[in-house]
């Protein structure tokens, strides 16, 4: 699976910076899994429903363990597109942030709309946003 970052899910991560500076190691980790298929414990994202054309857009949510901001209930969240295009699988990251940081739910998913709606699912549209570095060299 490739995964694909939304620039603007980079700048998330680069504001989280400011406070964890080690974050990106974390976030990077859990890209080379997901490009692996390594996705036990995510969850689909409820509520949204987001289409791509006639279908239901498979979007997912994920903790990523990042100790610093503790367990369950805290921690890093990656939420993020899952589609196919011409048989290749690819996860397109959406938003990433802190959970449980005073941010409402409902300005999450104006977020996570937002970005969906601002690129197409094609190769194209997909090359258009920023490649992180955990796509699968096979």
């Amino acid at each position: 699976m490739k995964v694909y970052r939304h620039f603007q899910a980079t700048n998330d991560v680069e504001r989280l910076r400011k406070k964890h500076r080690d974050i990106w190691e974390s976030v990077l980790q859990f890209e080379r899994l997901l490009a692996h298929g390594q996705t036990h414990g995510h969850d689909r994202y409820a509520g949204l429903r987001l289409h791509r054309g006639e279908e239901p857009a498979d979007i997912w949510k994920s903790r990523i363990i990042y100790p610093p901001l503790g367990g369950k209930r805290s921690g890093l969240r990656y939420v993020y597109e899952r589609l196919t295009i011409d048989g290749n699988d690819y996860a397109v990251a959406l938003t990433i942030y802190v959970h449980q940081a005073n941010v409402r739910e409902s300005e999450i998913q104006a977020r996570i709309r937002e970005r969906f709606a601002s690129y197409e699912a094609t190769s194209s549209g997909l090359r258009s946003l920023e490649h992180s570095e955990a796509d699968d060299d096979g």
